[in-house]
């Protein structure tokens, strides 16, 4: 499942950030001056023993979140599931598919940082 995380202007009304937010990552860019906002993508492997640990990297933690919170939050926790990704998860994960699916999971969300980062004091809303 993925999710598209919209991270936009105060002044934007929730109803048009969809419609206003451009692409994040690889297609998209990044305008720093005239952008209204951005979408990423976040690919999400849905892991229980990960999200009992981590539960500031699933969705429902980001509901309401200014920017700066998240620039706040984020970066720590990503760190420390990087850091158990590399150690720990091997033994128990099918290597092929959740392997990979975790790490991209994990750059999603550092390029959600990325954005939260530069405009701490946007909004932040989700929709899958």
């Amino acid at each position: 499942m993925s999710v598209d995380f919209l991270i936009y202007r105060p002044d934007i009304p929730a109803d048009c950030a969809y419609e206003l937010c451009k692409d994040y990552g690889y297609y998209g860019g990044y305008d720093y001056d005239t952008a209204k906002g951005y979408r990423v993508n976040v690919g999400y492997l849905y892991d229980d023993e990960l999200e009992t640990e981590y539960p500031e990297l699933y969705p429902d933690w980001f509901e309401g979140k200014t920017g700066a919170e998240v620039a706040d939050t984020l970066p720590s926790v990503l760190r420390k599931a990087r850091a158990k990704e590399l150690k720990g998860f091997n033994e128990y994960m099918d290597f092929n598919k959740d392997k990979q699916r975790l790490s991209g999971m994990l750059n999603d969300l550092s390029s959600v940082v990325k954005v939260c980062l530069d405009h701490p004091d946007w909004k932040l809303a989700l929709e899958s």
